[in-house]
């Protein structure tokens, strides 16, 4: 931490130390921040949570900054990290190597949005190049979009002084990203979240913001073919906000929690039950409407239901930082936690000193006191007061690998908690070709202990199967553990294995110049050419199914809606004509 850093943290520890029926605050030497964001996660493989934070200062200078969890103490990590405020900061395993990668996003000192990917190679970070749009004022989300075990990326916000973005980028496997034309609604003061409403095995998306001269409250299916469709449920509009996905009720689907400010001016949340059927519910709720703040949710009087932490602004100057306890049912209520009030704030749940509760770390401007910016830490002082001890859920049982050419989908059957309801649970899935690897698909966990490196609902949500598409041949391993509302992870299930051994097309007959791949293929080819050309795809009749005009390099083309069969390609270009084949499956 530089001399100044360390000023601004001495400067704003002076105050009022919290000291709450169960939240007690714990001196940190991290500055205080405002307009960012904040995230937990295990970077070092240590088994504890560490953190970054980006965000304003008191001085007005922008930071990124990296802590090592150390016995309960955060430590500054060295790094080229970029100046940002108004952005996030998300932690996820995009390259399968087993360890956390940093993605960054806000403005930088110049007034340009940027969005930044370091990759994390034994604790150094180096930063990745990337066709990542630059924004601010936005998000930024990790997803498996086309369940090729790759982390993919959305990126959205302002783009450029008020010019909307909303872009997701493919995770093409070999440490590049391609941008995907998946037509999404873009907005400058949107929020932006995933989540598999309808239990079908793909991650939906919920955007709230201004979209067309008005606020909207949006609801898109994944059509599983890269591209998202508006489902058309009615929800009361709100820009300026956040939300989240959330089980509330505890009855196997996503529900939907959002604030915000309203086009009347007001300040509302909104709680929407899921029906099923693509039918939403909105239930009476007593959570306050903030904005320019943040929603999360944590199990953190570990009852087996999850609760929830908002702060954000009011009106007139005032702020607001509440806890909200579950029935169970999805009812809230306000719990007496005395946390102080922030706005421009960010609230994360985390097990920081792992004790089996969830501690929080809350960011923001001190509106009604000393009006300068705050980074505090709250201990959840479990054991001490009237909350329960939470166990680790048993493993999932029943597992099993059903092979279909090069697609593969994995089945077990739900745990069981001493709390959570087993319809509740979430579940972690990681695949390698060996033994507890996991360069397929990262479950973000450790796969011998079970212990989980981010404090987030399991990769493959609630569901008890899941499909990874277009494996090459080989051996793989896998397992899977469940996760509590506490987010405590269980052991992972015994190891079990497979071998895929249909390669279809082989690659070796390729002619030079052309390559098609995967092969066979569900729902998109990639084209690697030498040189840029225009590429005709055939069916066994000769009928023309597409003309493409491709650069040099790699090109992605759907092939989602095609019939399943053998197709063939004719790449021209003035220097010479190849042909290939690939099958459809």
């Amino acid at each position: 931490m530089t001399v100044k850093h360390q000023l601004l943290a001495l400067l704003l520890l002076v105050g009022t130390s919290l000291c709450s029926q169960n939240f007690q605050e714990v001196p940190i030497s991290i500055p205080g921040i405002n307009s960012g964001g904040s995230c937990w996660g295990d970077f070092d493989n240590d088994g504890d949570l560490d953190l970054v934070v980006n965000g304003q200062l008191a001085d007005w200078s922008s930071v990124t900054l990296v802590y090592e969890n150390i016995n309960g103490e955060f430590t500054e990590v060295p790094g080229d990290f970029p100046a940002l405020f108004n952005g996030l900061a998300r932690w996820g395993d995009y390259d399968n190597d087993d360890d956390l990668d940093l993605l960054v996003c806000g403005m930088n000192e110049l007034g340009e949005g940027e969005t930044l990917l370091y990759n994390n190679d034994a604790g150094v970070f180096t930063k990745v190049e990337t066709p990542f749009i630059g924004i601010t004022q936005g998000r930024i989300l990790w997803l498996d979009e086309n369940r090729d075990g790759w982390l993919d990326v959305l990126v959205a916000g302002d783009s450029s002084y008020n010019t909307p973005a909303a872009n997701l980028y493919h995770n093409n496997g070999d440490g590049t990203f391609s941008h995907m034309d998946a037509k999404l609604p873009a907005s400058v003061i949107s929020s932006y979240t995933f989540g598999d409403y309808d239990n079908d095995g793909d991650d939906d998306l919920f955007v709230t913001g201004f979209f067309e001269f008005t606020y909207a409250s949006r609801l898109l299916r994944n059509d599983g073919n890269g591209s998202f469709s508006d489902t058309q449920i009615q929800f009361d509009s709100v820009a300026y906000g956040d939300m989240i996905f959330l089980d509330i009720d505890r009855d196997m689907d996503l529900d939907i929690i959002y604030m915000g400010n309203d086009l009347a001016g007001y300040y509302i949340a909104r709680v929407y039950r899921n029906d099923g059927n693509d039918t939403y519910s909105k239930l009476a709720n007593e959570i306050e409407g903030e904005w320019v703040g943040q929603i999360d949710a944590g199990d953190f009087d570990n009852d087996g239901d999850p609760d929830l932490a908002i702060t954000g602004a009011l009106c007139c100057g005032n702020a607001l930082t509440e806890l909200y306890t579950n029935d169970g049912n999805g009812l809230f209520t306000p719990y007496n936690s005395n946390l102080p009030a922030r706005s421009f704030s960010q609230i994360r749940f985390g097990d920081y000193d792992n004790d089996g509760d969830a501690d929080l770390i809350l960011t923001g401007i001190a509106e009604m006191t000393t009006g300068l910016p705050m980074t505090q830490l709250f201990r959840n002082t479990l054991g001490s007061n009237t909350f329960g001890i939470n166990n680790s859920p048993d493993n999932p049982q029943d597992l099993f690998a059903d092979i279909d050419l090069n697609d593969v989908t994995f089945y077990w059957s739900q745990a069981t908690d001493d709390k959570t309801p087993s319809a509740a649970l979430t579940y972690n899935l990681y695949l390698g070709n060996t033994p507890s690897s996991c360069n397929f698909l990262s479950a973000l966990a450790n796969p011998l202990n079970g212990y989980h490196k981010v404090y987030a609902i399991g990769n493959v949500n609630q569901d008890t199967s899941w499909m990874v598409k277009d494996l090459p041949a080989g051996t793989y391993y896998w397992s899977v553990q469940a996760l509590d509302h506490a987010l405590s992870g269980s052991q992972f299930s015994p190891e079990q294995s497979f071998e895929i051994t249909y390669i279809g097309v082989n690659e070796a007959n390729a002619e030079p110049g052309l390559k098609v791949y995967p092969n066979p293929a569900s729902r998109f080819i990639n084209l690697k050419s030498g040189s840029e050309g225009e590429i005709t795809i055939s069916d066994i009749r000769g009928s023309i199914i597409g003309v493409y005009n491709v650069p040099e390099g790699v090109t992605r083309i759907p092939v989602v809606t095609l019939a399943n069969g053998i197709y063939f390609i004719s790449f021209s270009s003035d220097k010479k004509v190849l042909r290939e084949k690939f099958i459809k499956n």
